[in-house]
């Protein structure tokens, strides 16, 4: 081999460790830029595909608003203050005739009329219940119970007055203290009604209508 072909190939080398060089750069330049980019999406914590996280929970105000009264229940309220009242007066009506002797001709029909009117409260006190929503029920579970107990407690007088005004032989003294327990279940009704109603924000029990 000559001198010149040494010097030549000598030349040649350093050349060709660039080229080696400069490929293996360009092989291993996407590689890393794409971990870099992966590593960086994990050290910035949950990227763009993360999961969405939970909604935020509901507000004490919001939680207030879905349990107040809708605006049917409060009518459906004043329908059943209505109805307590009229059975109210009625019965105080009637309690006046039950310790008379005799009983006024038309004592069957005082009978039914107080009957009647007894009975639309109790039912107009179960459309009222029966308006409430879930959260309503479970919010107000203790009230709604005593409101439903106050309601079958009428209708046992009811039934018992009933039975009482049909049998020949009247105990006076009875009717009266039925008639009595009727006024007082009645009482007892309206006020577990409105101590619902309050909580449940319904203007006229609370004072605000």
């Amino acid at each position: 081999m000559t001198v010149r072909e040494t010097n030549s190939m000598s030349k040649a080398v350093p050349g060709r460790w660039l080229v080696l060089v400069l490929l293996t750069a360009l092989l291993l330049g996407p590689h890393d830029l794409t971990a870099q980019r992966r590593g960086g999406g994990r050290s910035g914590g949950s990227g763009g595909g993360g999961k969405a996280g939970a909604p935020p929970a509901a507000t004490d105000f919001e939680r207030q608003i879905e349990i107040q009264a809708t605006p049917d229940q409060i009518a459906e309220f004043k329908t059943l203050t209505r109805s307590i009242e009229a059975a109210g007066l009625r019965v105080h009506g009637f309690m006046k005739l039950a310790g008379v002797e005799p009983h006024p001709t038309d004592y069957s029909l005082q009978v039914i009329g107080v009957r009647d009117l007894l009975e639309k409260a109790g039912d107009d006190s179960e459309i009222f219940m029966g308006s409430f929503s879930d959260k309503q029920k479970t919010r107000f579970k203790a009230q709604v119970k005593k409101l439903s107990k106050a309601g079958a407690e009428l209708a046992k007088h009811i039934k018992l007055l009933e039975q009482e005004s049909e049998n020949p032989a009247l105990d006076h003294e009875r009717l009266v203290k039925l008639t009595d327990d009727l006024d007082k279940a009645l009482a007892n009704l309206k006020a577990e009604q409105f101590n619902l109603g309050k909580l449940l924000g319904v203007p006229e029990a609370t004072g605000t209508a």
